[in-house]
């Protein structure tokens, strides 16, 4: 078997200025299906669990339903935190998949080509958990809290994580019991294998696997989708 995927939908958006993100249409397409079909093209997809909120589960069914997807897919409620999200997609992945893929929705530059590299990663490699990620291109400055400059991290070592992240079935549901015995709520899926002590490998990614987290975001993506529909 292959990776059970969760796409997480159930954030907030609270930057985005009143827009609905994920609803949001580029080239005719929400910006959520365009993550969900890049999962339904890659190789190793066993099923697709979206995760969003209750005021979106109909629409997001409705778009599933007219998509004609070649893999088995769900909707599940999204709690009121990420980890608690992640929670309820994991309950409705299948047992057999080796793997869990955690995604979020507002990438839509993701590709079938990245997927199935990143999981080979941990299938064929043997990694156990991975996530992609690319290499910082700025200066960082670590500041206090009156703006002053603390220090300047070497920039070499640092990565920008992004998503999908992906670990073994059995590893990911260790570290989610253990966070929520702690009493630990994470906002980064690898922080739970990290907390107990687990390696968690880096994988390069693509700069234009971008995060929609502003209305500026929608333009970037709008060029990279139009680009990539021109190639």
């Amino acid at each position: 078997m292959g990776a059970s995927i969760i796409i997480a939908a159930a954030g907030s958006a609270s930057r985005m200025q009143g827009i609905d993100k994920l609803m949001y249409k580029i080239g005719g397409r929400e910006v959520f299906m365009y993550s969900v079909k890049a999962f339904d093209d890659s190789k190793c997809t066993d099923k697709i669990v979206v995760v969003t909120s209750e005021d979106k589960i109909d629409r997001v069914k409705n778009c599933l339903e007219s998509a004609n997807l070649s893999v088995p897919y769900e909707v599940v409620l999204g709690g009121n935190t990420r980890q608690k999200s992640v929670q309820n997609g994991l309950n409705a992945c299948l047992d057999a998949s080796n793997c869990v893929m955690i995604h979020d929705a507002a990438r839509p530059m993701i590709t079938p080509e990245l997927i199935d590299k990143i999981y080979e990663e941990v299938i064929i490699n043997d990694k156990m958990a991975a996530a992609l990620g690319v290499k910082v291109k700025d200066t960082i400055k670590q500041v206090s809290s009156d703006e002053i400059i603390e220090s300047t991290p070497d920039r070499s070592a640092l990565r920008i994580a992004q998503t999908p992240q992906v670990f073994e079935m059995n590893l990911y549901k260790l570290a989610l019991q253990e966070a929520v015995k702690n009493n630990k709520d994470y906002t980064d899926d690898c922080q739970l294998v990290e907390a107990i002590g687990r390696s968690v490998y880096i994988v390069d990614s693509d700069y234009k696997n971008i995060k929609i987290t502003t209305p500026e975001d929608l333009i970037l993506a709008e060029v990279y989708l139009k680009e990539r529909e021109n190639a």
